[in-house]
């Protein structure tokens, strides 16, 4: 299971939704517009209402990551993180609304953390720019 929903489809799931149809989306309509239904489509992809819904907003979340980046790698690479962490969910020992708080704060650190680390990268790329 892990195998599966960590790696595999994360790397096939950006490969093919941030890859190419978001790209080949981008050379044909406005920006925006590229970013909503490739996001869209990645929602209906996972099927039900819940996971559709939390899936298009995760959608546009890989899609501002991997054009911010300029590469797909470090959507992968949160597609990945937030799929691992979303196997340990039944083991918060809480239910309900808690459980969702719990969550969402958890999500928010996870941003926070990427964030952080995109942000340190950009900073690398620029003073390696300076200097050369």
């Amino acid at each position: 299971r892990i195998l599966g929903v960590v790696i595999v489809a994360p790397i096939v799931e950006e490969v093919f939704f941030r890859g190419l149809v978001l790209s080949r989306f981008r050379k044909a309509m406005p920006l925006g517009l590229a970013i909503f239904l490739s996001s869209f489509l990645f929602g209906l992809m996972h099927g039900q209402l819940l996971w559709i819904a939390y899936t298009v907003v995760m959608g546009f979340l890989f899609s501002a990551v991997a054009l911010s980046e300029k590469s797909i790698f470090a959507s992968i690479i949160l597609h990945m993180a937030i799929n691992f962490s979303g196997l340990f969910v039944d083991m918060i020992p809480c239910e309900g609304i808690v459980k969702v708080i719990v969550c969402a704060i958890s999500f928010v650190v996870l941003i926070a953390t990427m964030y952080m680390v995109m942000g340190n990268n950009n900073e690398e790329k620029k003073e390696t720019l300076e200097v050369a």
